[in-house]
């Protein structure tokens, strides 16, 4: 029991230690972002509409380096530390939509936290925070953007808040449980209340696909897609010359965020089948 309680204590150690080095980064290169906001006045000035995007790109870059080395090591000792099963060709094109329905149920949250804005100073500053650090400091159709963003972020967060954490996590605990973790170590990553509260959701969603699919390329791109969704779309519907753009755009998130649980349930069932599987197949062994 003694040494099962210093492994445990050993490998939330470890864990907090990547946290924290990366929460180093992290701060270290997003306050060099701040220091040329996007603002109204220079809104046409490239370099400023670039900093957080760049900001953003040598953070991934650096902390998906150190994850996968670490990931390298420990695949030696344990081979199922990273879930690298390819899904079928199929169940890729659930991913757009269960993109959707984390952005339906990420946006009720933010919405909540933007209600409450209006009445209580503590949510007022959240929000005014991360309007100034994230929606007004991206160009959306940049190169840049959609490479950090998009492709490389995602990929640095699920290397670790899915596969390092629940490929540790998962020797001691039940994976509810290690999901759970997941998901608060993802939301307070980000730093900011508003933030918090709809990635902790999203996270816990990334990391029961994760599980499901037995697959860190599955999390990767549904984590792709929703960055894609929730921080450009808005963007590019704005652009639209129609007054109704924006309901539309909902209606259709609405709809697709429907199908996209249906999607969910049926990764689920399939998960849950292989298990049933496994479970039968390992008594009929034992009874041999």
């Amino acid at each position: 029991m003694l040494t099962k309680i210093k492994a445990i204590a050993k490998t939330f150690g470890g864990l907090l230690y990547f946290f924290l080095v990366a929460a180093a980064v992290q701060t270290f290169v997003f306050i060099f972002a701040m220091q040329k906001p996007l603002t109204p006045e220079n809104a046409t000035d490239k370099l400023a509409a670039s900093v957080f995007p760049l900001a953003a790109l040598i953070y991934s870059i650096i902390q998906s380096g150190t994850f996968i080395s670490y990931a390298l090591v420990r695949r030696r000792k344990q081979t199922d530390y990273i879930a690298v099963k390819v899904p079928a060709g199929r169940t890729f094109l659930y991913i757009p939509f269960i993109a959707c329905l984390l952005l339906f149920v990420s946006s009720l949250f933010s919405n909540l936290l933007v209600f409450l804005a209006k009445n209580y100073a503590f949510f007022q500053s959240a929000l005014e925070e991360y309007n100034n650090m994230i929606l007004q400091k991206i160009n959306p159709f940049a190169p840049i953007t959609i490479l950090s963003v998009v492709i490389l972020v995602p990929i640095a967060e699920e290397l670790f808040f899915r596969a390092m954490v629940i490929g540790e996590l998962k020797r001691f605990f039940p994976l509810p449980a290690v999901c759970f973790i997941s998901a608060c170590l993802f939301a307070l990553a980000h730093w900011n209340w508003l933030q918090s509260a709809y990635t902790f959701v999203a996270g816990l969603i990334l990391a029961a696909v994760y599980v499901w699919t037995d697959s860190i390329f599955y999390s990767i791109l549904l984590h792709g897609f929703f960055n894609l969704l929730g921080s450009m779309l808005p963007y590019w519907i704005n652009q639209l010359n129609f007054a109704d753009a924006e309901v539309i755009f909902n209606l259709l998130i609405i709809l697709f965020a429907v199908v996209g649980y249906v999607y969910l349930r049926k990764l689920y069932r399939n998960y849950r089948h292989l298990q049933d599987l496994k479970l039968h197949t390992s008594e009929n062994e034992g009874a041999d």
